[in-house]
């Protein structure tokens, strides 16, 4: 406690003033990937050398030191949290600013105080990138106690963007691990409201808003609506799109539906339209059904996510007749899910021929995701899973039968579910032969399969704990899943049966990564040029090999073998990504081996940041995705190895199913 409050003056008596110094002549740090000992820190951080990476912590030269400190980044070694502490009083600057992100990233609660420690409580030094990166440290490791000293600190100098955007960034994280209060959420909205704070502080605060867990917002609604109304931030106007939504208050939700109806950018009314999904407003399904037609694709989606499992009985005929004369496969398959889910389920016979209808559809799709859009909707109806099982045990395509085990959810979730199978034997016989279907998926060959079946079980287990008695099959399964290709699955078919029984495993399965490969990376610009040929059209991506050179290395390779060529872009997600690159095309897929996780201390706080997917540190391999938006809950978690330069049109026009032709690297530009 003592420390905290040593802390809350050090904060007080360092924004007392705003007359900036200039810092102290510090040795230059340089990334050159030519320089030999450059490429060795680099490479022992991809070999996870603990102890070689450390002894650079006394090297002379600040550049080695940096790299160093930056590598546990993306190691988190908790035993080398104390030693890293160290780095906090290096004489540089930017060696310091490393070794607090690190920290950050490592997570661990003793660290709390060698960071406040390190806080430099210099009054004159404004805009201290050291100060910025140990507050959001401390908002990963600190407590809740922690939480509302950095909260209440509220005399920060406005100018200060740097110190306001590191306050920001704690809280932020706090939040990230479930960890909010209602001081922390005050000055998030404060934030916001407040047009006089810096644009980036107000873009995170906003992002608080959105993705914090059970805050309340009541008493700051009005200001939030006239922000949303009047501010020209479009990354502030996303975020407070979906927060107004889901304040429960029907007043709200008619201004917000008015709101809609003259709102001009897309994605401030795809978030608005998503936020309204557990609004309870009575003509909120009337107010949305035209838009399930809207020309742009995420808004009409959207508007049927909500829509589905809100329409009622006179809802049926009209979703009927705009499913009749829609051309786009996706759309269509979604407009008959919610006319079959409007049909009361004792009105059998109409449910009949909708769910003949979607059958046919399935039966004529051009391809495979369309085929799996239609299987998808039948399930609207818990009545068709034996139908929903047959088609799935008899159909050859790898894509649709991993796509399709979603739709298993959807039967037993059904607000019908009971209505249909009315007693307890019934329900649990529709449960058994689920999970029968379940079981032989994860008794196969297809990795795949076997991931998705156990996303299932893990996600839903409350479902068949107490009819599952296959713990056996499950223990000789994972014991027979090895190497880089398996790791997927067997980390989804372990969390299943932990979440099935008390099964508890500690093993590492992420095995040895890819050398980084140092002669694909020789002489090329420090901002070589990815070329991204789609069937929609081009996409140009600046890479950046000088802060995460393994994944660069490791795309760059993978595009000289044309590995790219014909891949599908096989998951789309409106304001947040849309990915590629999976060999399979359903999202299950790898190549024999994994590449490192890099994290240095850059942020997705802008749209167009292309990424590597993973199922967890240190499983990257061939899937990377680009984002719509800000993302800043992947910061850390996810490596960024380039940006978009030109052509985010074209990625905001991506769907499932697209064609990635062709990558081209113009490595000397």
């Amino acid at each position: 406690m003592k420390n905290y409050v040593i802390w809350a003056l050090l904060l007080t008596f360092l924004i007392s003033s705003c007359v900036p110094v200039p810092e102290d002549n510090q040795e230059e740090v340089v990334i050159d990937l030519a320089d030999e000992e450059v490429q060795k820190i680099y490479s022992l951080q991809n070999r996870q050398s603990i102890d070689s990476l450390k002894a650079y912590f006394q090297h002379k030269k600040a550049t080695y030191r940096y790299l160093a400190a930056s590598a546990f980044s993306s190691i988190q070694s908790n035993s080398s949290a104390e030693e890293i502490e160290s780095l906090l009083f290096d004489k540089n600057h930017k060696v310091k600013i490393a070794a607090a992100y690190a920290l950050g990233q490592i997570g661990k609660a003793s660290s709390v105080n060698s960071l406040l420690e390190a806080f430099d409580s210099d009054p004159q030094n404004v805009n201290s990138e050291i100060n910025s990166t140990i507050l959001e440290a401390v908002g990963k490791c600190g407590d809740k106690e922690m939480l509302d000293f950095m909260a209440t600190t509220s005399t920060y100098n406005l100018e200060d963007t740097l110190l306001l955007l590191g306050q920001a960034r704690g809280i932020y994280r706090f939040a990230l691990r479930g960890i909010t209060s209602q001081a922390g959420t005050s000055r998030m909205a404060e934030m916001v409201i407040n047009n006089a704070f810096p644009n980036e502080v107000r873009v995170m605060a906003a992002n608080y808003l959105m993705r914090a867990r059970n805050i309340n917002l009541d008493d700051y609604r009005f200001q939030l609506f006239q922000v949303l109304d009047e501010t020209s931030e479009p990354r502030i106007r996303i975020c407070l799109a979906n927060v107004l939504a889901k304040i429960n208050d029907n007043e709200l939700h008619k201004n917000l539906l008015d709101f809609l109806r003259t709102e001009q950018d897309n994605r401030v009314k795809v978030n608005l339209i998503r936020g309204l999904r557990d609004s309870d407003e009575p003509f909120l399904v009337d107010s949305l059904i035209p838009y399930a037609s809207d020309p742009i694709f995420g808004v009409a989606l959207n508007a049927l996510s909500v829509i589905n499992g809100k329409a009622q009985r006179r809802h049926t005929n009209s979703l009927r007749e705009l499913a009749s004369g829609t051309v786009d496969s996706e759309i269509r398959a979604e407009l008959l899910r919610a006319a079959l889910a409007s049909t009361p389920f004792s009105y059998r016979n109409t449910k009949g021929i909708i769910s003949q209808q979607i059958v046919s559809e399935y039966n004529n799709a051009a391809t495979d995701y369309k085929k799996a859009f239609f299987l998808s909707a039948l399930s609207a109806d818990p009545a068709n899973y034996q139908r929903i099982l047959d088609i799935m045990t008899d159909e050859p395509s790898n894509v649709v039968r991993t796509m399709s085990i979603d739709p298993l959810i959807n039967i037993i979730s059904s607000p019908n579910f009971r209505n249909i199978y009315r007693t307890k034997r019934s329900q649990e016989n529709v449960r058994r032969d689920i999970m029968s279907y379940l079981i032989n998926c994860i008794q196969g060959n297809d990795l795949g399969e076997i991931a998705a079946a156990s996303l299932f079980l893990s996600s839903h287990s409350n479902q068949f704990d107490e009819i599952f008695t296959d713990s056996l099959t499950f223990v000789t399964k994972i014991s027979e899943l090895n190497g880089p290709q398996s790791i997927e699955a067997k980390k989804s078919l372990e969390g299943a049966l932990a979440a099935l029984t008390s099964y508890s495993n500690q093993e590492d399965v992420n095995g040895p990564a890819k050398t980084l490969n140092w002669a694909t990376l020789k002489n090329i610009s420090e901002t070589p040029i990815a070329i991204i040929v789609t069937t929609k059209g081009r996409i140009t991506v600046e890479l950046s090999p000088n802060t995460t050179p393994a994944t660069v290395a490791n795309f760059i390779e993978l595009t000289d073998d044309n590995y790219y060529d014909r891949k599908y872009i096989h998951r789309v997600v409106s304001n947040f990504v849309v990915q590629g690159g999976c060999p399979r095309g359903d999202g299950y897929g790898s190549l024999d081996y994994t590449i490192r996780s890099e994290f240095p201390q850059i942020y997705y706080d802008k749209e167009g940041y292309i990424g590597m997917a993973s199922a967890g540190i240190h499983t990257e391999g061939v899937q990377w995705f680009i984002t719509h938006s800000p993302t800043p809950h992947l910061d850390g978690r996810y490596t960024i190895f380039g940006k978009v330069s030109q052509g985010m049109d074209v990625v905001n026009s991506l769907r499932i199913g697209d064609i990635i032709q062709d990558i081209r690297i113009l490595k000397y530009n």
